[in-house]
């Protein structure tokens, strides 16, 4: 699949997640959508039909140029075996005579493109370095056989791989956003500075002591943050020619790993920002692998955020490491303390969604919170958190490419954006929990 279109898939549906994980909430809390999830749930909703749109029509391109393709490959076929095995009319490839000129290195050829250049340098195969030569040859005679790219290599000058062989590459791995994905998400509203108002003591009502009294007026006091959007920016310099003459395209599996980046970028920035919040609950367990520790520390960590005016708290947050060790559990029969979707509940005190598995934003459940892993996250800390009263937003990463910055021989190709998280509204809705052994 395209790795463009792949990753809109991607973000299509961690959208689709998140409106369905907003409906979830409300339902098992018996309740219907607040004011502020309808609002969330209809700017994801927009923009996850506009992607629709845009993987729809991008999907037909892809199919239809693979019919395309299909169809001119065989036409091609058809008429270089009516040509009575000549080339271009030139002579048959220097390999084996039984070999049309397009199935050079293929992949399911008997013989590889790397082993051949091998063979051909070091060993002195004179076969290899016919089908080398033949290889080469075919991009000068049609662009519809080029199997050869114009760039160059450090191990070996005009060593060029047939344009299948990019379609291996293995992209860098990403996490994306996580914890960032349960916080309440708002629409970006811009690179200048986000000022928001806080209430600190809110006008207050009293009980009647005396008839005919009036109660006693109360003032309401709040606070202002400011907030100013960090960007998250990244390029390179490639060759023009590896740019136009790449296949598949160069600049679109660079965009894919800076626009994961991009992401990991702002999943850092959510840690560390919660991090760095001061004012928040703190609880310690000295022991994460031992019961009744690990259950108790998250309930009193669970506790702290409710009692303390952080309102109900909604997610646990840990490293993958830390999630593990919580699946680990077992009393004293060992059976699990936290249960797969596929047994039945017995003592559980959690839920673990082995059939969503780890690359999931939502991973399972602990004492009711929902559980995310981030590999941000300190091996020795853990949050317990009402993610309704953290603001997330992150803008669309702006894909850019600029033309002859360094001369006509390169191309800048980068991403830009914005992320914007705020954890000072509420600090209270934020437990910290140290684990002291890990």
């Amino acid at each position: 699949m395209n790795p463009y279109l792949k990753r809109q898939r991607e973000k299509f549906d961690a959208l689709k997640t998140s409106v369905e994980g907003l409906q979830t909430r409300a339902a098992g809390e018996n309740r219907d959508l607040s004011e502020d999830e309808l609002k969330t749930m209809r700017a994801q909703k927009a923009e996850a039909d506009k992607l629709a749109d845009e993987i729809k029509d991008l999907a037909g391109l892809e199919t239809r140029a693979a019919e395309v393709a299909a169809a001119d490959a065989a036409l091609e076929r058809t008429s270089k075996r009516t040509t009575d095995g000549k080339r271009g009319g030139g002579a048959k490839p220097a390999g084996k005579d039984d070999v049309d000129a397009e199935e050079v290195y293929t992949r399911s050829a008997a013989y590889g493109f790397f082993s051949d250049h091998f063979r051909a340098t070091r060993l002195g195969d004179t076969e290899a370095a016919a089908r080398l030569a033949d290889h080469a040859a075919l991009a000068k005679e049609s662009e519809k056989y080029l199997q050869l790219r114009g760039v160059t290599s450090a191990t070996g000058a005009g060593m060029v791989a047939p344009i299948w062989l990019p379609d291996l590459y293995a992209g860098t791995l990403h996490k994306r956003l996580r914890v960032a994905r349960r916080l309440r998400q708002v629409p970006f509203a811009g690179p200048t500075a986000w000022t928001l108002g806080v209430s600190g003591t809110p006008a207050g009502t009293e009980t009647q002591t005396t008839e005919g009294t009036n109660a006693t007026e109360s003032n309401p006091t709040a606070t202002v943050i400011t907030v100013t959007p960090k960007a998250i920016s990244g390029f390179t310099d490639v060759s023009r020619q590896l740019l136009e003459s790449g296949n598949p395209a160069a600049d679109a599996i660079l965009w894919s790993d800076m626009v994961g980046d991009f992401y990991d970028d702002a999943e850092a920035e959510v840690i560390a920002a919660i991090e760095a919040q001061a004012s928040v609950n703190t609880v310690t367990i000295a022991d994460g692998a031992v019961i009744p520790g690990a259950r108790n520390g998250v309930l009193d960590a669970i506790a702290a955020v409710s009692d303390n005016g952080g309102g109900d708290p909604t997610l646990f947050a840990g490293r993958t490491a830390r999630w593990t060790q919580y699946l680990k559990l077992a009393d004293t029969t060992n059976r699990p303390l936290i249960i797969s979707q596929r047994y039945e509940a017995v003592n559980a005190i959690g839920r673990g969604d082995a059939t969503q598995g780890f690359q999931q934003t939502v991973q399972g459940s602990l004492e009711a919170l929902d559980v995310a892993t981030s590999a941000t996250i300190a091996a020795n800390r853990g949050f317990v958190i009402n993610g309704d009263e953290l603001i997330f937003s992150i803008s669309e990463p702006d894909r850019f490419t600029y033309n002859e910055v360094v001369g006509p021989a390169e191309v800048r190709v980068g991403v830009w954006g914005y992320c914007v998280i705020i954890t000072g509204r509420r600090p209270k809705a934020i437990t910290k929990i140290t684990y002291t052994a890990n």
